[in-house]
C-alpha cells in the first residue's frame, strides 16, 4: 500500500509543470564584489559569464522540441575537484604614458582621488582629504600617495628597495602581509625620483612597500587606513588620457615621456605632459587657464600672439627655454624646452601647436600627430 502511494505521488510531481529557475542578482553581485577584492577583478567578470552560459545550456536542453535529440549536458566535475581560478592581472613590463592603469578602491570618508601620473616605468595615484579651518578660508588634511612600478623594475638589495636602478625606499622593518604577499616599512623621498634622505633627521616620509600585481608598490598614508587602502588599490583596463593640445608635423621619433592626469566626466584628462625629443632634450607642455601665471621674460609677437620668451642658462647645451602665451579662448600655453632641439619653442608654437579649446569633448588622445 505504501509503495503504491509513493508511486502515485512521484507521478504527480513529475507530471506537474516545473517552475523556472531563479537566480539571485543581489547574491551574485555580492559574490562578485568579494571576488573582485581577491582576484583584482579578473575572475569576477569572466566567471559569471561562464555560469550564465551553463544555465542557458541547461535551459535549452529542457525546452528542446519533441523528436529532437537534446545536446548532452556537460559532465559534472569529479567530487572534490574545483575549477582553477584565473590568475590576477599583472602590471605590464612597460606602461604607456598615454594611459591610466590603476585606481583607488577604497578611501576614507572625505577623501577623493585628485591626481595621477604615468611614465614608462611608474604609475602614481594621489588622493587628498581636506578639512576647512574655523574661518573656512584655508584647508588642511591628509594625503594618500601611491606608486606602482612596472613588472621586473624592482629588486630588494640588502635593506633597500631599488626600482629602475634607483633606491626608492630604505627598509626599516617587516610589516604585516598585504593580500598574502610580503610587505615592509621604511622611508623614502617626498616625491618619486628625489633622494631618499629629505628631512633634517636623515629620514623621509614613512612608506609601506609591498608586492603588487607582479611588481612592487609603495604607499604613504595615515596609519589608520594604510593597509585597507593598499589592499584595495586595483589595476583597471587602461584608459586613454585626453589632451587639450596637439603637436602636429613633429618628427616620428618624438615620444610622450609622461603625463599627469586628473579625473574628468568622461575619464582621465590632462593639461600637463612632457615629450622626449632626444637623449639630451625634453619639452614640457602645459595648456590650461592659469598655466602662464608665473611666466616672465621678453615680450614678442609670434603668429599674431603676444608671448613671453625667457632663457635660463645651464651647463653645456642643457639650458632651459620657455615660451608663454594666451590662447584666444583664455587658455594659457607654456612650452618649456630643456636642451636645444629643432624646431625650438618659437617655431613650434608658430607652426606645430594646435589648441583644442576648453571643452574636453573636443580634446585628443593622441597629442603627437
Amino acid at each position: 500500500m505504501l509503495e503504491q502511494e509513493l508511486r502515485e505521488l512521484f507521478e504527480q510531481r513529475t507530471a506537474a509543470a516545473q517552475p523556472p529557475v531563479r537566480a539571485s542578482i543581489a547574491q551574485a553581485a555580492k559574490d562578485g564584489m568579494a571576488v573582485r577584492r581577491r582576484r583584482r577583478r579578473a575572475v569576477a567578470i569572466v566567471m559569471p559569464m561562464f555560469a550564465a552560459g551553463a544555465v542557458a545550456a541547461i535551459a535549452l536542453a529542457v525546452v528542446s522540441a519533441p523528436g529532437q535529440v537534446s545536446p548532452r549536458p556537460p559532465r559534472p566535475p569529479r567530487p572534490g575537484a574545483a575549477a582553477k581560478p584565473r590568475p590576477a592581472p599583472l602590471v605590464p613590463w612597460r606602461f604607456s604614458p598615454l594611459q591610466a592603469y590603476a585606481a583607488f578602491g577604497w578611501l576614507p570618508a572625505g577623501a577623493s582621488f585628485t591626481l595621477g601620473s604615468t611614465t614608462p616605468g611608474l604609475i602614481t595615484l594621489e588622493a587628498d582629504s581636506t578639512t576647512p579651518n574655523a574661518t573656512g578660508s584655508q584647508a588642511a588634511g591628509y594625503s594618500w600617495r601611491w606608486s606602482g612600478y612596472s613588472r621586473g623594475a624592482c629588486q630588494l638589495r640588502s635593506r633597500l628597495l631599488v626600482c629602475g636602478g634607483q633606491s626608492v625606499m630604505r627598509i626599516t622593518a617587516r610589516a604585516q602581509q598585504v593580500d598574502g604577499r610580503p610587505a615592509y616599512w621604511g622611508y623614502g623621498p617626498d616625491l618619486p625620483g628625489e633622494p631618499i634622505l629629505t628631512n633634517a633627521d636623515g629620514t623621509g616620509p614613512r612608506l609601506l612597500a609591498y608586492q603588487f600585481a607582479g611588481g612592487w608598490a609603495t604607499l604613504s598614508a595615515p596609519s589608520a587606513s594604510v593597509f585597507t587602502v593598499a589592499r584595495t588599490i586595483r589595476l583597471v583596463a587602461p584608459a586613454k588620457i585626453r589632451y587639450p593640445v596637439q603637436l602636429v608635423g613633429v618628427p616620428a621619433s618624438w615620444q610622450v615621456a609622461d603625463s599627469d592626469y586628473f579625473p574628468g566626466p568622461a575619464g582621465p584628462e590632462t593639461s600637463d605632459f612632457s615629450v622626449r625629443v632626444a637623449a639630451t632634450a625634453q619639452l614640457e607642455v602645459n595648456a590650461a587657464p592659469g598655466a602662464g601665471e608665473y611666466c616672465e621674460g621678453q615680450a614678442a609677437d609670434v603668429a599674431g600672439h603676444r608671448v613671453l620668451l625667457s632663457q635660463t642658462p645651464g651647463p653645456a647645451h642643457l639650458g632651459m627655454y620657455t615660451l608663454c602665451a594666451r590662447g584666444d579662448d583664455g587658455t594659457d600655453v607654456r612650452l618649456e624646452e630643456t636642451g636645444r632641439f629643432a624646431p625650438g619653442v618659437v617655431p613650434l608654437f608658430r607652426s606645430h601647436l594646435r589648441l583644442l579649446g576648453l571643452d574636453p569633448a573636443g580634446w585628443t588622445t593622441q597629442p603627437l600627430n
